[in-house]
């Protein structure tokens, strides 16, 4: 007789299945309830899972062999009923559940990341689709290949595998190693002999993984063409459509899609064409050399003045010798030789930037003849401390000089002399010149009030263009109260930042005007109708409202001949800025308000924010805008853990470029200093140094600080908000002269350092680039080339004739990959610092936002060159792409994959859904590394590690996490998707939206003075604990934690800054003496390193936890802690609730409200029941990983974790139901009955009791694997 049928429909009423499976999944800490059709879609969601998802295979088959043996049984009976269920057609399970699950658990699955991110970022429907499809045809794939391979087919198919693991095809690596982990549970359940590994079948799953990913093109394509190209034959359609929706990925019109798409919403300066973007880096990398340069030789100047030249003498000498006066530079080398050669190399950087500002086509004549420099008479600019950013002496002060005691005198007469400008100015004369004093006591204080308005620092009003105008004629009176060329030093760097800054906007219009027009994206017109015609006509496109590029002031107006036009400058009465030709220029109006982006604060000015006005209120909000950038500067510039991160976070990110092998070459830079200077002057031109965001973020909102008015409550107020950070790097803690030298050091040298790390990281991707650029290059045919250099040509104005023209092209075709493919502040969308000074704007926003464009660029670059690659033949580019992939595929899962790998060599992965439940938010979904306690004392702890800490993609890969760790634990993902969606969103939009550090700094100092204000002086020491913890810097902060661990600081120190919670213990450094425990809990983290017990390999986590904290999870507490916030939220929502029923029903004059009663008794059940699931979740989780009668006799015996929870309520959860307890059932409350006899004795308390009943029936033994009951609608 012939065996019947097994079918979905058939389990649901087989009873001894349905027994195997509900026993099975209960003893795998599953909360299934007792439904057949729940019993059963569960088992086979599970299974799914198990089948696809690393995490899962890895966590549920270390639950399947954790079993008792007896369990174990149940477990295969119920495994090899579901494995003769039919895949397709009749009595097969839903095909729609099955794809669902298949799906879900694919694109959770931490090897499959890639395909995750290659969807969200391409738009690239490839992944998902063959993450879908793939699952399902699977075993026929399988099958029909095993029919096909010999032997030898299948070792090479190994090998193929193998190869694609070592070089980061993890998709791949991660089938095989599933398959492996699928046979040690059947060898677990007695289904195969014990190391009876079936290679060959190991072998199939890797290469099918390989190919079913969003990678299929290219692994056939490239890696493994040769070698199974003969066996494919029977899955020859399911291949080549894997292959076409790979190629997909890259294709124009999807990722056109995508581009529009976050251009309008997300991504910085992306509505602008990366040739414009790349002219402005080049405008400022080209000149920052010479910069740099020129703020060294000022620092050494300023050494050398204050040793020999630090009086009013040794001024005027310097400043005689620099203007080129006749024998005084021969007197500075008697005094000092060494200032001498630095006046020299001064004059020769002023030329350097004289020359780079002459390079402009459309220079007007006049500006030559100021840039052009003049034999042995160097340019040197005049300054005035006033505008110039240095702390001025109080006006007081100054005018307690005795070489002042007559200045208000000589500013009188000054004024008289210019009654129609300054007269009028200073409020001393009318236009007409008559005076509007009437004493003389008037007359001097109205002059003295208006010397103190000329004294007061006003940084805003230095003109762009000032250093480029002939000097205007100032009275002698004004300049000395200005600070005239008060500083050598600083007057040298601001000669030569005055030539640069001047000139670079006129730099970038040109060059932008000459690339516009080669590209045909501008016309040059006399007028807007004639260029809006010629652009018609030029494009085929309708007419467009035209714009000039650049437009001018007139020298006495504040209004632009043109506001829309992108760039503005403003001419003097003799001295125009540009030529004519250049004002001929036009672009559409929509390009031109791309275009002002560019223009507007490129140049290393602060970018124009929103809320610009002169008012107090903008005085506060620039330095509240301060406040925040020195926060940000105490937590990444003043914190060693910070700078552990940041290194580690460049390193990933040049792996993840697929740039790996350009960490040798960067590394190699720092043995060889000679070489090390010339790369990083080369990428410098460039504009890749100086590109660290966070840095910029933090120096945009510091130099909002010059801006500020009235410094003095604004001062305080910064030194206040941010501990004295601000002074103490100026000053030092007491101001001598010493202390001011190391302390201005140690700023300089911590904010180099984090600067330098991420310059080594751009450095590396950068020369590994460029020799791809090169490899790709030679591979490229003549004709390619030819168009290729005529576009580049065209694009930079470069001519092609020159020198080392195809070493340019080569070096811009690498810098631009690596400045998509790294963060870089110039690129950052401009409405984070237009809004800087928001405080509901997030403290660390750039990073985030970058993290995104450089995800979105990586997979974008990797298809277009994986696309173009295939087309032309161009076995260079497709390598390029697949490098990326692949690497990015090991950066965006090695934390996931290294945290399962070590939890289930310590045999810690059972401990992880518990410890997920009780792990702060931010790292809830996180790849947690989890360590048993290694000593007697703390043998019955756990402590662990988050990995994702340290990946610099965590922000984008945080969309995708909480899926993942689901997946992982054998959740059905379909039952929370929304909710999960929901959570994601709300979680990643806060690194956006949540108040800044400044804004939480000032709202804990208000309430601490609130506080005090009421006497409250728990509040008040509550909320300036709160202040501390923001201001503090990350290097106060790890100081003070190894105190606390140490022992060495006081005791009501360490129970308000680390309060201990229910269970807690403080760790010493003294319990166990060993240091590697001790620096682990301050960040620097070794503990997670472990060895392979088959292989003996270590298994080394440091990259990924060096700069993690070690946390301990004690469950006994953590299981205590959890009862008691659960119940004890519940239990005073129930009294109050009660409250408020007696209420209602004792009162006699109220008309009873069943309807309102009702819903009352209702809410509170509900409230309780959810209560009760969540704790059964908790108690399900730890089932994981301890035993039934360790965990039951814990909650039966132990008071402070059964909590309020009853020896009933345990017994009920241990059999996962749902009992109202004895006490709170109003179904018998008898003491509640003879209140209400006694004061209404018109209720019927048998109705009452009854209707009690009806409602406590809805929950009474109800499973707590179902949902909470839906509200329903009391009768009136």
């Amino acid at each position: 007789m012939a065996n019947e049928q097994i079918t979905y429909e058939g389990l649901l009423k087989d009873n001894d299945f349905l027994d195997s499976a509900y026993h099975s999944l209960r003893g795998m800490g599953e909360n299934v309830s007792e439904d057949p059709k729940d019993i059963l879609d569960t088992f086979l969601t599970k299974r799914r899972y198990f089948d696809v998802n690393l995490g899962a295979t890895i966590v549920q088959g270390n639950q399947i062999k954790d079993l008792p043996q007896d369990y174990k049984k149940l477990y295969s009976y119920a495994l090899n009923k579901t494995k003769a269920i039919p895949n397709f057609g009749e009595g097969a399970a839903p095909l729609g559940d099955a794809a669902i699950d298949y799906t879900l658990a694919a694109i959770s699955d931490p090897t499959n990341l890639l395909s995750v991110l290659a969807g969200i970022f391409t738009g690239g429907t490839g992944g998902v689709l063959l993450q879908a499809g793939k699952e399902t045809v699977k075993q026929g794939v399988m099958a029909t290949l095993k029919s096909q391979i010999s032997k030898q087919g299948l070792k090479n198919l190994w090998n193929v595998s193998k190869g694609l693991a070592a070089e980061g095809a993890v998709a791949g690596g991660g089938g095989a190693l599933q398959q492996t982990k699928s046979q040690e549970v059947d060898m677990a359940l007695g289904n195969r002999k014990e190391g009876d590994y079936d290679v060959g079948k190991i072998a199939l799953q890797g290469t099918i993984e390989g190919i079913g990913t969003p990678l299929a093109g290219t692994v056939i394509n490239v890696a493994g063409r040769k070698v199974v190209k003969p066996a494919l034959k029977g899955a020859k359609n399911f291949i080549q459509k894997s292959v076409e929706l790979a190629n997909k990925d890259g294709s124009p019109q999807v990722i056109q899609d995508v581009t529009n798409i976050l251009s309008r919403n997300l991504m910085p300066l992306s509505a602008i064409d990366e040739v414009s973007v790349r002219l402005m880096e080049k405008s400022t990398g080209e000149v920052r050399p010479i910069q740099e340069a020129a703020e060294k030789l000022a620092l050494k100047m300023d050494d050398r003045i204050k040793a020999n030249f630090n009086d009013d003498k040794g001024t005027e000498l310097l400043n005689a010798a620099m203007q080129g006066k006749k024998g005084a530079l021969d007197e500075v080398k008697k005094i000092d030789p060494e200032m001498e050669i630095l006046i020299r190399d001064w004059a020769g950087y002023v030329e350097q930037a004289q020359q780079k500002a002459m390079g402009s086509s459309y220079l007007s004549n006049e500006l030559r003849g100021i840039y052009k420099p003049k034999k042995n008479v160097p340019y040197v600019r005049d300054i005035y401390e006033k505008f110039i950013k240095v702390d001025r002496p109080t006006f007081n002060s100054f005018m307690d000089k005795p070489e002042n005691e007559f200045l208000v005198q000589e500013l009188f007469e000054a004024i008289s002399k210019n009654k129609k400008e300054l007269g009028v100015d200073s409020k001393l004369f009318t236009k007409d010149g008559k005076p509007r004093f009437k004493t003389e006591a008037d007359k001097l204080e109205m002059t003295k009030r208006y010397a103190e308005k000329l004294y007061n620092t006003d940084i805003d009003r230095t003109a762009r263009a000032g250093a480029l105008i002939k000097k205007k004629k100032i009275p002698e009176v004004i300049k000395r109260i200005y600070g005239f060329n008060f500083s050598p030093a600083v007057r040298a760097l601001e000669t030569v930042k005055g030539v640069i800054d001047s000139s670079s906007r006129i730099r970038l219009g040109s060059d932008l005007a000459d690339s516009l027009l080669n590209r045909k994206l501008a016309i040059k017109a006399d007028n807007s109708i004639e260029a809006a015609r010629k652009y018609a006509k030029q494009t085929g496109l309708p007419e467009k409202e035209m714009v000039p590029l650049v437009t001018t002031m007139k020298p006495k107006s504040s209004v632009p001949e043109d506001q829309f036009a992108p760039f503005i400058f403003k001419d003097s009465k003799k001295t125009p800025l540009v030529t004519d030709e250049l004002r001929r220029v036009w672009v559409t109006k929509d390009q031109a308000s791309m275009l002002k982006e560019l223009s507007e604060g490129f140049d290393g000015r602060l970018p124009k924010d929103l809320l610009e006005s002169k008012s107090l209120w903008q005085d506060y909000a620039r330095t509240f805008s301060g406040i925040q950038g020195y926060l940000k500067k105490g937590k990444t510039v003043y914190n060693p853990n910070a700078h552990a991160r940041n290194a580690l976070g460049a390193i990933q990110y040049t792996i993840g470029s697929g740039n790996y092998m350009g960490l040798i070459d960067g590394l190699s830079l720092l043995v060889n200093p000679t070489r090390r200077r010339e790369i990083s002057e080369a990428v410098g031109k460039l504009g890749l140094k100086g590109s660290q965001v966070d840095i910029n973020q933090i120096m945009t909102r510091i130099g909002d600080l010059d801006k500020v008015s009235q410094k003095k409550l604004p001062n305080m107020l910064l030194n206040t908000f941010t501990l004295g950070v601000p002074r103490l790097e100026k000053k030092g803690i007491f101001g001598t002269k010493l202390e001011r030298k190391v302390a201005q050091g140690i700023a300089k040298g911590a904010q180099k350092a984090y600067v330098a790390t991420d310059d080594l990281g751009k450095i590396s991707t950068f020369l590994r680039e460029r020799k791809r650029a090169e490899k790709i290059w030679n591979a490229r045919s003549v004709d390619e080339k030819k168009l290729l250099k005529q576009k580049f040509s065209k694009e930079f104005n470069i001519d092609g004739r020159s020198k080392n023209f195809e070493s340019k092209l080569l070096d811009e075709a690498a810098v631009q990959k690596t400045m998509n493919l790294l963060p870089v502040y110039s690129r950052i969308p401009r409405i984070l610092e237009k809004m800087r000074k928001v405080p509901v704007l997030g403290s660390f926003t750039a990073f985030p936002a970058e993290n995104l464009r450089n995800k979105y660029q990586l997979f974008k670059i990797a298809g277009e060159e994986i696309q173009e690659g295939i087309r032309t033949n161009n076995k260079e580019l497709i390598r390029a792409g697949r490098n990326r992939l692949y690497s990015q595929a090991v950066i965006a899962s090695a934390p996931s994959v290294a945290a399962h790998t070590y939890n289930a060599i310590e045999g810690t992965s059972n401990v992880e859904a518990a410890l997920r439940k009780t792990t702060p938010p931010w790292s809830r979904n996180h790849a947690l590394a989890i360590r048993k306690g290694d000593t007697k004392k703390d043998k019955d702890k756990y402590y662990y590690t988050d990995l994702s800490y340290n990946n610099p993609d965590q922000f984008a890969i945080d969309f995708i996490m909480p899926f993942m760790v689901a997946a992982a634990n054998g959740e059905d993902l379909k039952e929370n998707l929304a909710k999960t969606i929901t959570g994601i969103a709300t979680k990643q939009a806060g690194a956006f939206l949540d108040p800044s550090m400044s804004f939480e700094a000032g709202r804990n100092m208000y309430g601490a003075v609130e506080s005090m204000i009421k006497g409250d002086d728990d509040g008040a020491a509550k909320f300036l604990t709160n202040y501390y913890k923001i201001a503090e810097p990350g290097l106060l902060q790890m100081a003070r934690e190894a105190g606390t661990d140490l022992d060495i600081i006081s005791d009501d120190i360490q129970r308000m800054m680390t309060p201990l919670y229910f269970g807690e213990e403080r760790k010493r450094f003294s319990d166990t003496g060993d240091v590697t425990d001790f620096l682990a809990r301050l960040g620097p983290n070794i503990n997670y390193n472990t060895y392979d017990p088959d292989t003996g390999a270590p298994v080394v986590l440091a990259p990924w936890s060096f700069a993690s904290k070690e946390r301990e999870f004690n469950p006994k507490k953590n299981l205590a802690f959890a009862t008691r916030t659960l119940l004890g939220n519940s239990n005073r929502d129930f009294s109050d609730g009660k409250d408020a029923i007696s209420k209602m029903l004792i009162d006699s004059k109220l008309n009873i409200d069943y309807k309102k009663i009702g819903k009352e008794y209702d809410e509170m059940l509900s409230e309780e029941f959810a209560a009760m699931k969540q704790i059964a979740d908790v108690y399900s989780s730890y089932k994981q990983f301890m035993k039934p009668q360790e965990l039951n006799r814990l909650l039966l015996n132990d008071k402070d974790v059964r909590g309020s929870l009853g020896k009933q309520g345990i017994r009920f959860l241990m059999s996962n139901q749902y009992s109202i307890p004895q006490g709170e059932r109003l179904s018998r409350d008898n003491k509640l009955f003879r209140k209400i006899r006694d004061k209404n004795p018109s209720v019927n308390i048998n109705q009452l009791s009854k209707f009690f009943r009806q409602i406590e029936s809805r929950y009474e033994s109800k499973s707590l694997s179902e949902d909470v009951p839906e509200e329903i609608e009391f009768e009136d």
